[in-house]
């Protein structure tokens, strides 16, 4: 356990960290925060998602009307938690519509609802 423990401390000296601070709330040096349309059934996981993608740079959204929000939001992308097919397939359809890329978050994984994902329009399932 001592050299496990040992391997760990010289391990986390080697590795700098940057600060927290510098990562909080700022744009990306390659251009202005991007806008994220939040699409989840749960409030809490939505609100979760929301505040790391905030601390991340990101800008998240809950929009109403997807397809009008993506189309005044030029850029803006959706992460997208697929729970019913049919809402799945009316989201990628506004997305697509929109040229607006679409992660999905699939809270059932194998690897045929990744792919499935990927085949309706999805640019990348987790």
């Amino acid at each position: 356990m001592a050299s496990i423990r040992a391997g760990l401390e010289s391990v986390e000296a080697e590795v700098e960290v940057p600060p927290v601070a510098a990562t909080q709330s700022e744009p990306s040096a390659s251009g202005p925060p991007r806008f994220v349309a939040l699409l989840d059934p749960t409030p809490a996981y939505r609100k979760g998602l929301a505040v790391a993608l905030a601390e991340a740079g990101f800008k998240p959204a809950e929009p109403v009307d997807l397809r009008e929000w993506l189309l005044s939001v030029p850029g803006a992308m959706v992460l997208l938690t697929i729970i019913d097919e049919l809402d799945a397939k009316s989201v990628l359809a506004d997305a697509a519509s929109a040229n607006a890329p679409v992660v999905a978050l699939l809270p059932n994984s194998c690897p045929e609802t990744y792919a499935q994902a990927l085949r309706s329009g999805a640019v990348a399932s987790v």
